[in-house]
């Protein structure tokens, strides 16, 4: 069992990067800087909000045909147990990773990660409403609900987007790489004062290798 998100987060990064060459940074939660992001932002005459969450993982993802990085943001959200007040907290918060549009990240994925004592039945329930409300609101932003199988082997039940039996971390990779593909900002071209925000944060992620 794991501590918190933190840990599910470090867990994951350990064999994400190494899934495909596309990956070309997986960095958690304290990559992003506040204090440079500012210093980005006040040489450009811009700002950043007064208010930075902070993903808890964030992939540089490279597209080999374009050239471009898409920045992701992977929100991430563990349950130890069916509590069902963590639950319907969680639900209600369920609309977090769309606010990382705001800082100029190309692509939200939202991760539910239930630890392996849960009933299986429990975990489809759930992962079936917050599915159906993604999904039917058309909201910008993957949904994954992942089970823990044996974490030693890194080993996890699927059941959004697909409901497979164990798959591996780089079973995962491929879903966000699969989203990142077609994801996009919705404020972006349009918003100038995003797209500032974009340059700042991909200067402050790549630290000049992307």
């Amino acid at each position: 069992m794991f501590t918190n998100e933190r840990a599910v987060a470090r867990w994951l990064a350990k064999t994400l990067k190494g899934c495909d060459s596309r990956l070309g940074e997986v960095l958690l939660e304290g990559a992003i800087s506040r204090a440079q992001m500012e210093a980005l932002a006040k040489g450009l005459g811009s700002r950043i909000p007064a208010f930075m969450a902070r993903p808890d993982l964030v992939l540089v993802v490279r597209e080999p045909q374009s050239g471009r990085h898409v920045l992701a943001a992977v929100e991430l959200k563990y349950f130890k147990t069916a509590g069902k007040k963590r639950w319907r907290r969680a639900y209600r918060e369920f609309g977090q990773p769309l606010r990382y549009y705001l800082y100029g990240f190309d692509a939200a994925v939202l991760v539910h990660v239930f630890e392996s004592g849960i009933e299986d039945a429990d975990v489809e329930t759930y992962s079936e409403v917050v599915g159906e409300v993604v999904e039917k609101l058309k909201l910008p932003t993957a949904y994954i609900s992942l089970k823990i199988a044996d974490a030693e082997r890194g080993l996890l039940k699927a059941f959004k987007p697909q409901k497979l039996g164990a798959v591996g971390i780089c079973h995962v990779a491929k879903w966000i790489l699969e989203y990142c593909a077609e994801a996009r900002n919705p404020l972006l071209p349009s918003d100038k004062e995003i797209l500032e925000r974009r340059n700042i944060l991909k200067a402050v992620l790549c630290r000049s290798r992307c």
